[in-house]
């Protein structure tokens, strides 16, 4: 893991003690940025760390019901990991955090993410067709604007 800015500490050092104070909500925010911070100085496992505690934190704070844009916060942490992931080339772990998120409301942007990296992990193990299949999902959820419950998938994956 490549050394970590001085922003990123800052960051990490807040947001792990909004963590510990039970402000799992606020954590969220700082360990995204953390996460952030590391992808752009290329440190994929220092990224895929942060975006981890972020997803963990966001877990709590939906299952606290903490807020209302919980589960948007969710999927964009689910997202950030998937991504991480896929790309350390994990992508059995990858295709259980995205499938976790695919029934949560979140904004069209994070949906059309997660079936984006459902897609590339389909392709990364030679299933194209269900590559395809994921990402003409995401064509028809952009076309009808996002309407209908926050689902990003209309049924279930066959890994």
């Amino acid at each position: 893991m490549a050394e970590p800015s001085r922003g990123e500490v800052w960051l990490v050092d807040l947001a792990h003690h909004r963590d510990l104070a039970g402000a799992a909500r606020g954590a969220v925010e700082g360990l995204l940025a953390a996460g952030d911070e590391a992808e752009r100085r290329l440190d994929d496992y220092g990224a895929t760390m942060w975006f981890r505690r972020a997803h963990d934190a966001a877990r709590r704070a939906m299952l606290r019901m903490e807020g209302e844009d919980d589960e948007a916060r969710f999927g964009t942490a689910s997202l950030k990991l998937g991504q991480a992931l896929r790309f350390l080339g994990e992508l059995q772990v990858a295709q259980a955090v995205v499938d976790e998120a695919t029934n949560i409301e979140a904004d069209l942007v994070t949906r059309v993410g997660l079936l984006r990296v459902l897609a590339a992990i389909a392709s990364g193990r030679g299933a194209n067709v269900k590559a395809r299949a994921e990402l003409e999902r995401a064509l028809e959820l952009v076309a009808r604007g996002g309407r209908g419950r926050g689902g990003a998938r209309s049924r279930p994956s066959a890994a």
